[in-house]
């Protein structure tokens, strides 16, 4: 019987062990659902129900969520540190508890009054360029579990990795737009893809014109990507045309809608940014592959981007 079996030994659960968790991760596609499938199986296994995988940028020294679950909307929009915080905070490169109220202190900034006011604990597990975050985990109550708690998280991160490095990509170059496009459509031939391009010249004049304005036009810009890219790079890609443009790719299988999704990231950009209006700040438009075409410069071209 596995050390799990400790933490998932109630009434309501099933007994699990590790070579329960090796098979069902297994049977996990390793698409862009990948990482918050194996984050919902690793919280089911564990009895967590708040935790985060995220993702490091090392263009602007910034670790991002890949995938969450159980934080409510402003934690997910603040729950972004530099490797300066990561090192102060968490001691080790192994697994991390954070108990004291000085160490949780640290998290108030990241997280909602809510969710700070009801921390207890916060467990990490950083590999390479992915790391774990659990907040309020009930893995400390049992320490035996720990190491085979440890064991599937960094089955998960090592595969995670190379997941998140395939996916951090803006181009600002025509002539790497087009390859980039042609093999994320090719590996979703079966799929209804949205080609969703967005425009934030609005949003950035907006933003200069607001008191803003000691910030550049381009840290602005990288600001609305970043804040994008956190909420769509769990099932999506996104691409940094120029300035002013971004493309999103998004498959039906994730959100049937795009003008929901675009609904969504208009809300969060408003509020991130405190932007009080009710008008768009956002222009956006979008073509269907394959419905509207196959040829990748055909649908680009419609969308005004070649």
């Amino acid at each position: 019987m596995g050390l799990l079996n400790t933490v998932l030994d109630t009434k309501d659960s099933k007994k699990k062990s590790y070579e329960d968790f090796v098979r069902s991760e297994r049977d996990l596609s390793t698409d862009e659902s990948y990482p918050l499938k194996s984050l919902n199986l690793f919280c089911d296994f564990v009895g967590l129900k708040k935790a985060l995988f995220l993702s490091y940028n090392p263009k602007e020294d910034l670790w991002l969520p890949a995938a969450q679950t159980g934080i409510d909307i402003t934690s997910s929009r603040r729950v972004r540190f530099n490797n300066k915080f990561l090192s102060s905070i968490f001691k080790t490169e192994g697994f991390n508890i954070l108990t004291s109220p000085e160490d949780l202190q640290n998290f108030k900034p990241l997280l909602s009054i809510r969710e700070f006011t009801g921390l207890k604990n916060i467990t990490f597990m950083k590999h390479q360029d992915t790391a774990f975050l659990g907040i309020n985990s009930p893995m400390i109550q049992k320490p035996r579990a720990v190491d085979e708690a440890i064991k599937t998280l960094r089955l998960i991160l090592e595969k995670l990795s190379k997941i998140e490095s395939s996916k951090k990509t803006a181009v600002s170059a025509d002539s790497s737009i087009i390859p980039f496009v042609s093999r994320y459509l090719s590996k979703h031939r079966d799929s209804v893809i949205f080609l969703i391009k967005l425009n934030f010249e609005e949003l950035i004049s907006i933003i200069s014109e607001s008191g803003s304005e000691s910030q550049e036009d381009k840290q602005i810009s990288q600001d609305i990507f970043d804040t994008i890219y956190s909420m769509v790079n769990i099932s999506g890609r996104l691409l940094q045309i120029d300035l002013y443009t971004s493309l999103l790719l998004f498959s039906s299988h994730t959100m049937k809608k795009p003008q929901i999704l675009t609904t969504q990231i208009e809300l969060t950009l408003k509020n991130y940014f405190n932007i009080q209006t009710d008008l768009p700040v956002i222009k956006h438009s979008y073509i269907l592959y394959p419905e509207q075409g196959r040829d990748v410069d055909l649908l680009l071209s419609k969308l005004d981007i070649l």
